[in-house]
């Protein structure tokens, strides 16, 4: 799975697909963001990777998103 992502108050995940935009995403809910890039999910261990950055957000990704883009589909399984 591959998609964008916003982190928002440094603890509130967002993941939504590549074809949206990180600030359009952004206005609409009523939080700062405090990062925000792409991920994907390694398809052999199922680990979630972060990387590169929003450019209309001008923020980059963080080592620690990952854990929280991970609790996010962790609460989805359940």
């Amino acid at each position: 799975m591959e998609g964008k992502y916003i982190i928002f108050d440094e603890m509130v995940s967002v993941v939504f697909p590549a074809i949206l935009e990180h600030h359009e995403v952004a206005k609409g809910i009523l939080r700062k963001p405090t990062s925000a890039g792409f991920f994907c999910t390694d398809e052999e261990d199922g680990d979630i990777e972060v990387y590169g950055g929003s450019v209309s957000l001008k923020l980059d990704s963080r080592e620690e998103d990952a854990e929280l883009i991970d609790r996010l589909f962790a609460s989805k399984r359940i």
